[in-house]
Protein backbone atom coordinates (compact mmCIF):
# COMPACT_ATOMS: atom_id res chain seq x y z
CA UNK A 1 0.00 0.00 0.00
CA UNK A 2 2.66 2.22 1.16
CA UNK A 3 4.49 2.00 -2.39
CA UNK A 4 1.85 2.65 -4.72
CA UNK A 5 0.85 5.84 -2.46
CA UNK A 6 4.74 6.92 -3.06
CA UNK A 7 4.95 5.92 -6.37
CA UNK A 8 1.76 8.09 -6.89
CA UNK A 9 2.83 11.21 -4.85
CA UNK A 10 6.62 11.51 -5.59
CA UNK A 11 6.04 12.96 -9.15
CA UNK A 12 3.46 15.61 -7.50
CA UNK A 13 5.97 16.32 -4.83
CA UNK A 14 8.56 17.07 -7.21
CA UNK A 15 6.44 19.50 -9.02
CA UNK A 16 5.51 21.12 -5.76
CA UNK A 17 9.33 21.40 -4.74
CA UNK A 18 9.95 22.90 -7.97
CA UNK A 19 8.26 25.68 -7.86
CA UNK A 20 10.82 26.54 -4.72
CA UNK A 21 8.02 28.51 -2.72
CA UNK A 22 8.00 28.92 1.16
CA UNK A 23 4.06 28.76 1.19
CA UNK A 24 4.42 25.46 -1.05
CA UNK A 25 6.81 23.77 1.13
CA UNK A 26 5.38 24.83 4.77
CA UNK A 27 1.97 23.14 2.83
CA UNK A 28 3.88 20.26 2.05
CA UNK A 29 5.31 19.67 5.19
CA UNK A 30 2.28 20.38 7.39
CA UNK A 31 0.50 17.74 4.61
CA UNK A 32 3.85 15.51 5.74
CA UNK A 33 2.99 15.75 9.12
CA UNK A 34 -0.68 15.15 9.45
CA UNK A 35 0.04 11.77 7.45
CA UNK A 36 2.59 10.80 10.25
CA UNK A 37 -0.23 11.34 12.68
CA UNK A 38 -2.91 10.19 10.87
CA UNK A 39 -1.04 6.70 10.44
CA UNK A 40 0.67 6.61 14.16
CA UNK A 41 -2.80 6.94 15.24
CA UNK A 42 -4.04 3.79 12.81
CA UNK A 43 -1.40 1.51 14.36
CA UNK A 44 -2.94 1.96 18.01
CA UNK A 45 -6.20 0.16 16.24
CA UNK A 46 -3.97 -2.87 15.21
CA UNK A 47 -2.07 -3.33 18.50
CA UNK A 48 -5.31 -3.74 20.06
CA UNK A 49 -7.73 -5.15 17.45
CA UNK A 50 -5.26 -7.03 14.90
CA UNK A 51 -5.68 -10.32 16.21
CA UNK A 52 -8.76 -10.40 15.35
CA UNK A 53 -8.61 -8.69 11.98
CA UNK A 54 -6.16 -11.57 11.13
CA UNK A 55 -8.52 -14.13 12.62
CA UNK A 56 -11.42 -12.82 10.21
CA UNK A 57 -9.83 -12.68 7.18
CA UNK A 58 -7.44 -15.93 7.20
CA UNK A 59 -9.25 -18.23 9.75
CA UNK A 60 -8.13 -19.24 13.22
CA UNK A 61 -5.52 -21.38 12.35
CA UNK A 62 -3.41 -18.43 11.85
CA UNK A 63 -4.32 -16.67 15.06
CA UNK A 64 -1.30 -14.58 16.17
CA UNK A 65 -0.70 -12.26 19.70
CA UNK A 66 -1.97 -8.17 18.90
CA UNK A 67 1.61 -7.37 20.33
CA UNK A 68 3.04 -9.00 17.03
CA UNK A 69 0.88 -7.29 14.70
CA UNK A 70 1.14 -4.29 15.98
CA UNK A 71 4.75 -4.50 16.80
CA UNK A 72 4.99 -5.64 12.39
CA UNK A 73 2.40 -2.76 11.02
CA UNK A 74 3.82 -0.43 13.33
CA UNK A 75 6.97 -1.05 11.50
CA UNK A 76 5.58 -1.22 7.88
CA UNK A 77 3.96 2.38 9.20
CA UNK A 78 7.06 3.48 10.08
CA UNK A 79 8.32 2.16 6.22
CA UNK A 80 5.47 4.08 5.00
CA UNK A 81 7.16 7.37 6.85
CA UNK A 82 10.22 6.64 5.51
CA UNK A 83 9.21 6.40 1.94
CA UNK A 84 7.16 9.64 2.48
CA UNK A 85 10.23 11.87 3.79
CA UNK A 86 12.88 10.01 1.34
CA UNK A 87 11.86 11.10 -1.76
CA UNK A 88 13.28 14.96 -0.46
CA UNK A 89 16.59 12.95 -0.66
CA UNK A 90 16.00 11.83 -3.72
CA UNK A 91 15.39 15.81 -5.05
CA UNK A 92 18.47 16.74 -3.32
CA UNK A 93 20.03 13.80 -5.33
CA UNK A 94 21.67 12.22 -2.18
CA UNK A 95 20.94 9.16 -3.19
CA UNK A 96 24.03 7.40 -1.75
CA UNK A 97 22.55 8.94 1.16
CA UNK A 98 19.52 6.85 1.08
CA UNK A 99 21.90 3.99 0.08
CA UNK A 100 24.22 4.29 3.12
CA UNK A 101 20.76 4.48 5.42
CA UNK A 102 19.27 1.61 4.20
CA UNK A 103 22.59 -0.60 4.73
CA UNK A 104 22.93 0.85 8.20
CA UNK A 105 19.40 0.13 9.04
CA UNK A 106 19.88 -3.11 7.54
CA UNK A 107 22.77 -4.45 9.57
CA UNK A 108 20.67 -2.67 12.76
CA UNK A 109 17.80 -5.12 11.42
CA UNK A 110 20.21 -8.33 10.94
CA UNK A 111 21.71 -7.53 14.74
CA UNK A 112 19.19 -6.88 16.33
CA UNK A 113 16.56 -9.99 14.89
CA UNK A 114 19.69 -12.56 15.84
CA UNK A 115 19.22 -10.79 19.70
CA UNK A 116 15.85 -10.63 20.04
CA UNK A 117 14.90 -13.74 18.63
CA UNK A 118 17.04 -15.92 20.73
CA UNK A 119 15.63 -14.28 23.89
CA UNK A 120 11.81 -13.45 23.18
CA UNK A 121 11.42 -15.56 19.89
CA UNK A 122 8.47 -14.68 17.60
CA UNK A 123 8.18 -11.24 19.27
CA UNK A 124 11.46 -10.53 19.25
CA UNK A 125 11.50 -10.89 15.40
CA UNK A 126 8.37 -8.35 15.63
CA UNK A 127 10.04 -5.79 17.39
CA UNK A 128 13.24 -5.70 16.09
CA UNK A 129 11.54 -5.54 12.99
CA UNK A 130 9.88 -2.41 13.98
CA UNK A 131 12.98 -1.42 15.36
CA UNK A 132 15.16 -1.39 12.53
CA UNK A 133 12.18 0.25 10.56
CA UNK A 134 12.18 2.82 13.00
CA UNK A 135 15.93 3.81 12.83
CA UNK A 136 15.54 4.05 8.99
CA UNK A 137 12.75 6.92 9.21
CA UNK A 138 14.48 8.59 11.97
CA UNK A 139 18.30 8.67 10.32
CA UNK A 140 16.10 9.37 7.12
CA UNK A 141 14.17 12.26 8.82
CA UNK A 142 17.45 13.43 10.25
CA UNK A 143 18.99 13.88 7.27
CA UNK A 144 16.07 15.58 5.54
CA UNK A 145 16.06 17.98 8.33
CA UNK A 146 19.91 19.22 7.53
CA UNK A 147 19.67 18.71 4.01
CA UNK A 148 16.63 20.30 2.30
CA UNK A 149 15.36 23.79 2.82
CA UNK A 150 12.99 22.86 5.73
CA UNK A 151 10.96 26.07 5.99
CA UNK A 152 11.24 28.23 9.17
CA UNK A 153 7.88 27.37 10.49
CA UNK A 154 9.43 23.59 11.19
CA UNK A 155 12.92 24.40 11.20
CA UNK A 156 14.64 27.60 13.57
CA UNK A 157 17.45 29.00 11.94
Amino acid sequence: MFDAINKSYYPWLFEQLNKNNDNTKNKLWLLTSVYFISLLTVSIFFFFHGSALITLIAGKNYMISNSIVGLIFLGQIFGGMYLMINNYLFYEKKTMLISTITIVSGIIHLLLISLFSYYWGLTGAALSFCLSKCIQFLLTWLNVYKITAIPLAIKSE
